[in-house]
């Protein structure tokens, strides 16, 4: 499989409709490993459910890491993706772990050795890449903020006052999360944009 098919889910989850804010829905100390994500899963096309990229989830001990978080990896494209994964009113929440860099989009960041971790936590630039996150059985769905919600919310946060710097939004503490109480969170991150995966047996 090319490189440019493994990429393309991690450019997808750069782009403002994985809405990258400095604060995160729930606290990370609290998140529980999402187990029923551990193993191979297949990312297919959603029209044509054509294999597009195989990616590994794991959960690695390192010393410092909090209990819930998470690695999702493509050996072949040379990807690492840390995340968790946060339940409000029985809706479960991606959080992608992200830094600012120079330029429009946040990067991924490197949590593989013991203290990056902790680096990153301390680093006033990181940030977070939200989803929605929908498991039935072997297949998971991970659903992005769709346009049109997504602009409605840029221009609240510009009202605001609310600054996109280095690519992640600079949200006052539960900010994102009073504002998906206030709005459908099933209307904002719609099926309408998604990435389905199925899992390896």
């Amino acid at each position: 499989m090319s490189r440019p098919l493994f990429l393309l889910f991690a450019f997808a989850v750069l782009t403002p409709g994985c809405f990258p804010v400095n604060e995160p829905l729930g606290d990370i100390d609290k998140a529980e490993p999402a187990n029923d994500l551990i193993g191979e899963w297949i990312e297919q096309d959603k029209i044509t459910k054509k294999e597009v990229a195989v990616w590994t989830v794991d959960r690695p001990e390192i010393k410092g890491h909090p209990k819930g978080l998470m690695r999702a990896k493509s050996v072949d494209a040379g990807i690492e993706i840390w995340f968790f994964v946060i339940e409000i009113n029985k809706q479960r929440y991606l959080h992608i772990l992200l830094v600012e860099v120079e330029g429009v989009y946040p990067d991924f960041a490197k949590m593989g050795k013991e203290g990056e971790y902790e680096m990153w936590a301390k680093n006033d630039k990181h940030g977070y890449g939200i989803m929605r996150l929908k498991v039935e059985s072997d297949n998971a769905t991970i659903i992005k903020a769709t346009k049109s919600e997504a602009e409605v919310m840029i221009e609240v946060m510009k009202a605001a006052n609310i600054i996109n710097r280095g690519g992640i939004y600079q949200t006052t503490a539960g900010w994102f999360k009073k504002y998906l109480e206030k709005n459908d969170p099933e209307k904002f991150f719609s099926k309408s944009e998604f990435f389905l995966m199925r899992k390896q047996k």
